[in-house]
């Protein structure tokens, strides 16, 4: 847009033209010297209008455009027309770098963990955008850049999603879902954080692939430290999945590093998405296993075999006879409780779980029952078991200690069949089977969950009580799931198998540890944070790296509960953060952590190129692929115009080339007029 802004009143500056124009056409005769002095006049009434033109132009400083390139491990993935990711990427930089011109100052990067100027050389490590974006702010300034623009396969391990300040992202995705492309891969599975110690892990490990005309031959290793401890052979049909099981136990207590591999095909596209590295903390079960039954029943053999078969250290109280008394059969640590469950819950301290057997209010006085609900509210677990005259109470602790108000009229003696509902922690992991006698339940109580079902009946159930909880098992026909007594004897220590793994987990759960942030880069400062049991007065910790080097953490708490501690760590640090928590009424409790940082980092499991990972960084409307660079260009650039700053553009004033045409034709209007004279 053009205006004018003259010097002097238009009407005045129009006569005063008229009036030059007029002396040169009486007092020049050569009509080419007239012609130059009219030029002259002419530039000089130009210059005196003071032409103003509107231009919208980016600010050089906060207007640029940054133009980032994934240079992590992935990104050699070769699946898009034997040309890997990167390579294809670099070619895309350099056409959008000329297809956009100087619309705005671009400045290119490559980026892993790192962020660096330029073009990478190969790819490596792992991409962290929230590193990658918070070094942008720190070079151009928070909310400096117009805009960002992301070439990658989308693989993240920060996890990161652009804040309020931060430059709007331009995301271009390069690689395919591999759903084509000759490869075998492992998905996603369950990984629990926390074990007992010589309890049975398993990893059940999704198998797929793709791309082949026949089937093929695999094998499938779960290692820990290099050691294989088991490994799988079978054969896979192009486009099939199959879930592998691969069982391990950790004897010693501790951080367990596994290390899950696929065997690589000669000609797959990658083998990136082969392995799987996983941490599981095995924890130290020093507490025994105590269990009390008031009367023998169906239940108490099958308990106590599979206790003793596991080695476990429980000790099993039934009574003696009609003379009364308490027998006790297990290990030593069950001597404190020769005389039956004692009615103080200091002396129930050192049990781990404590399992009463066709619990009723009949079974046990008020004070033993007040000292169970108290061991439970102070963090113990109780696992209730059903029997023939089972459940049967009036009020008072066992009432409060039940997870379910038990129904007045029975049900049917009728099979009914095992289920795990969805997402219940036993989903998946039980045979399939039938049961009878199972105990109604009027209603369960508020944050009960159900582990397992009969039918559409509850079965097993559990909920927290204070710092605690409480299993309970509705019907004594479990040692009788099964076909013949070696399939009653395996579902039956299936079912506490799992049933002591996801207490133990649920136990475990009450320290809650986090770092902030969740993957952090080297040399940031890290802030652990936890979450301890109630009662807990002390939290200590540290960090213990691969070459044995331990870095003590010092805690501070909080009127909150939550103690804190700050850290940092070094690039390529990798290691074992190892939090403790005691004190007061509270039980000790630890959690282990698995930390790698910087180069240390291991390349996401997921290697396909998902829509799903680009969403979290970029609006949809703005992710492209390679065949959208005009389009890109073209919103980049109105995007870019739209940010501009408008300012007035005065070319007579701010620019040399007027008044250097005016004195050229002045000169050459002299030059003339001497050359006549």
């Amino acid at each position: 847009m053009i205006s004018f802004d003259p010097l002097i009143p238009v009407w005045l500056l129009l006569t005063a033209l008229a009036g030059v124009c007029f002396v040169i056409y009486r007092t020049v005769g050569r009509k080419r010297l007239r012609l130059v002095c009219w030029l002259v006049a002419a530039l000089l009434g130009v210059m005196i209008a003071d032409p103003v033109v509107t231009v919208r132009r980016p600010d050089s400083k906060n207007g640029g455009v940054a133009l980032l390139v994934d240079s992590s491990a992935s990104m050699q993935v070769p699946d898009a027309d034997g040309k890997n990711r990167l390579d294809a990427a670099n070619a895309f930089a350099d056409r959008f770098l000329r297809r956009f011109g100087d619309a705005a100052p671009v400045t290119r990067y490559a980026f892993d963990y790192r962020l660096m100027p330029g073009e990478a050389a190969k790819p490596e490590f792992a991409a962290h955008w929230r590193g990658a974006f918070a070094k942008l702010d720190e070079l151009h300034g928070a909310g400096a850049l117009s805009a960002a623009v992301v070439l990658s396969d989308g693989g993240d391990v920060s996890g990161w999603r652009p804040g309020g300040a931060s430059a709007p992202v331009f995301a271009v995705k390069f690689g395919t879902e591999l759903g084509e492309a000759r490869n075998a891969s492992l998905g996603e599975f369950r990984v629990p954080e926390t074990v007992r110690a010589d309890s049975t892990v398993e990893f059940p490990v999704p198998v797929t692939l793709t791309g082949y005309d026949a089937p093929q031959k695999l094998e499938l290793k779960l290692l820990e430290e290099g050691q294989v401890i088991q490994a799988e052979q079978f054969e896979l049909a192009p486009g099939a999945t199959e879930t592998v099981k691969l069982k391990t136990e950790p004897v010693m207590a501790g951080l367990h590093r596994f290390s899950i591999e696929l065997s690589s095909l000669p000609d797959e596209v990658t083998a990136l998405d082969n392995r799987r590295a996983v941490a599981v903390d095995a924890e130290p079960d020093a507490r025994f296993t105590l269990i009390s039954f008031p009367r023998l029943s169906a239940g108490f053999r099958p308990l106590v075999r599979y206790f003793t078969r596991v080695r476990a250290d429980f000790a099993a109280l039934y009574p003696a006879g009609a003379g009364g008394g308490v027998r006790r059969i297990g290990s030593r640590a069950g001597q404190a409780f020769e005389k039956g469950i004692p009615d103080r819950a200091e002396a129930l301290k050192p049990v781990g779980v404590l399992i009463l057997g066709d619990f009723d209010e009949a079974g046990w006085s008020a004070a033993q029952l007040a000292a169970v609900e108290a061991y439970v509210e102070q963090g113990g677990t109780l696992v209730l078991l059903g029997g023939a005259d089972s459940f049967r109470v009036s009020g008072g602790a066992a009432a409060r200690l039940l997870p379910f108000i038990p129904a007045v009229q029975p049900l049917p003696d009728t099979p009914l069949e095992i289920a795990a509902p969805e997402g219940s922690p036993f989903a998946g992991r039980l045979n399939r089977g039938a049961i009878r006698n199972l105990k109604a339940v009027e209603s369960l109580k508020p944050g009960t969950t159900v582990l397992l079902q009969a039918g559409e009946f509850p079965l097993a159930v559990a909920m927290p009580y204070g710092r605690g909880q409480v299993a309970a098992v509705l019907s004594q026909g479990l040692p009788l799931w099964g076909k013949n007594a070696a399939e009653r004897d395996a579902n039956f220590g299936t079912f506490w198998a799992e049933l002591t793994a996801y207490l133990g987990r649920s136990a475990s759960a009450q320290l809650q540890v986090e770092l902030l942030p969740p993957v952090p880069l080297p040399g940031e400062t890290v802030t652990v944070r936890v979450t301890p049991p109630p009662g807990t007065t002390e939290v200590t910790g540290g960090f213990t790296g691969l070459d044995g080097r331990r870095a003590a953490l010092l805690f501070s708490g909080e009127k909150t509960g939550v103690f804190t501690a700050r850290t940092s760590f070094a690039d390529g640090a990798a290691g074992e953060l190892e939090i403790t928590a005691a004190g007061g009424s509270a039980q000790q409790t630890r959690r282990v952590l698995p930390v790698a940082v910087g180069s240390a980092f291991a390349e996401p499991d997921e290697v396909r190129t998902l829509d799903a990972n680009f969403r979290k960084a970029a609006a949809p409307e703005r992710i492209y692929s390679p065949a959208d660079l005009d389009r890109l260009v073209q919103e980049l650039r109105a995007l870019v115009m739209q940010n501009a700053a408008e300012r007035e553009f005065r070319p007579a004033f701010e620019t040399p080339y007027l008044i250097a045409a005016v004195l050229l034709l002045a000169a050459l209007a002299w030059l003339m007029r001497r050359k006549l004279t």
